[in-house]
């Protein structure tokens, strides 16, 4: 659905996989791709019948460890083969998100201010 949740792991930055990279190395990775970068996900959420699965057990343990471990002991472990989504990612996520809206606003009113300037200057030179 487009949106990062828990659990979620990025197996790819656009369009190229990132299977063996660090998340320090994805972090990287994806910081270098400039705007806008397009994510390849695997969300953790299955259906109910696949949900029993040892994959999914498997992995829900591994997302539960790395979690609380700092991205040093996680990559030195070979824990970290992706970046995994937590709260703290979603968070500066959407702040970002805000930023962005921020600025775009911004910058419509600031168009504006110049044609009303522009629409002033214009009666000005009329009178």
């Amino acid at each position: 659905d487009g949106h990062l949740e828990p659990g979620d792991e990025i197996v790819g930055v656009n369009g190229k996989s990132v299977a063996g990279m660090t998340k320090t190395q994805i972090a990287r990775h994806i910081k270098s791709q400039g705007t806008p970068v397009n994510l390849d996900m695997r969300k953790l959420q299955a259906d109910q019948k696949e949900h029993n699965s040892l994959d999914i057990a498997l992995k829900n343990i591994k997302h539960r460890i790395v979690e609380g471990l700092s991205a040093q002991t996680a990559d030195a472990l070979g824990l970290s083969r992706a970046i995994l989504v937590n709260d703290d990612m979603i968070q500066k996520l959407k702040n970002l998100e805000a930023n962005s809206f921020a600025y775009q606003e911004l910058a419509k009113r600031i168009h504006a201010v110049i044609y009303s300037y522009k629409e002033l200057a214009t009666l000005h030179r009329e009178m």
